[in-house]
């Protein structure tokens, strides 16, 4: 399973378009990059907080890729604390990212540990092993640059979103449904 939170206030910057525009779109491309797998079904709402915007502000959804993978996004701008996160569940563990400050965390799973007598249960504990996984800040926009000028050089696409995909996440959004959440 994928879940992923991006919340945070609304950026002044931001007038033309909602948050799934915005901010939902990288989340819904990241899961699919991330295990190379396209939505084989996603269920989205989003919502309308502001009546005098009228730009939805909350987005969250949750999907099946084709490869059997459940996916869930949180996406919103009325947070105010900045988050950015991933988690990745499965049978070997749980990988926890924060993509803000760049802490990259496995947790094997644990296991019980107790002590029983007939009377009464003495020890219960769950152990579970954490490793941290050392990752380097690279600079999103100056990879995109270079990887956009090794496309034009050689032809190779890389890491690169294509529009194909592109429109595929825009349909995506635009089959969510969308409600007022205001009187």
């Amino acid at each position: 399973m994928i879940e992923t939170w991006r919340h945070g206030p609304k950026p002044v910057r931001i007038l033309d378009v909602g948050v799934s525009l915005d901010l939902a779109t990288h989340d819904i491309d990241l899961a699919q990059w991330l295990v190379g797998s396209e939505y084989a079904s996603i269920s989205a709402i989003s919502g309308v907080s502001d009546k005098k915007q009228n730009l939805e502000d909350i987005f969250t959804s949750q999907g099946i890729l084709k490869n059997k993978i459940l996916v869930n996004h949180s996406v919103n701008w009325i947070s105010a604390k900045k988050v950015r996160q991933i988690r990745i569940t499965g049978s070997s563990g749980v990988l926890f990212g924060d993509l803000i400050s760049l802490e990259l965390d496995f947790y094997q799973p644990g296991t019980y540990v107790n002590s029983w007598s007939k009377e009464k249960l003495s020890t219960v504990k769950f152990v579970n092993e954490k490793s941290s996984i050392p990752i380097s800040y690279a600079e999103p926009l100056d990879g995109e640059i270079r990887a956009f000028e090794s496309y034009i050089e050689d032809g190779n696409i890389g890491n690169l979103s294509t529009v194909k995909n592109a429109r595929k996440i825009i349909e995506i959004l635009e089959e969510s449904q969308r409600i007022e959440l205001y009187e």
